[in-house]
C-alpha cells in the first residue's frame, strides 16, 4: 500500500487506541469492584470502534485492497459443470 493509505487510516488508529485504552480503565475499575461480567462487557464495547474504523477504512481505501482483477475459470475447472447452450 502507498504511504498515502497508511496516512490515511492515522486517525483510525488513534480513535481505536483512545477506545482500547478508555474501555480498560474501566474494565480494571469493574475488576477491582468484582463485577467481573461488567469488566468483560467494558472490554468487548472496546472493541466496536476498531471493527468500525476497519469498515470505514476499506471504504475510503478501497482500490488500494484490490490485488488483482478476477478471471473466468478455465474449461479444465468447470467440468462437468460448463453451462450449457439453451
Amino acid at each position: 500500500m502507498p504511504v498515502s493509505a497508511w496516512l490515511a487510516l492515522r486517525p483510525h488508529a488513534g480513535d481505536t487506541a483512545v477506545s482500547f485504552v478508555f474501555c480498560s480503565i474501566i474494565a480494571l475499575y469493574f475488576i477491582f469492584k468484582q463485577r467481573g461480567k461488567l469488566a468483560a462487557i467494558a472490554l468487548a464495547a472496546s472493541m466496536i470502534p476498531a471493527g468500525l474504523s476497519m469498515v470505514i477504512s476499506r471504504r475510503e481505501n478501497g482500490a488500494l485492497f484490490l490485488t488483482r482483477r478476477c478471471s473466468p475459470l478455465p474449461e479444465s475447472a468447470l467440468g462437468d459443470r460448463r453451462p450449457r447452450d439453451v
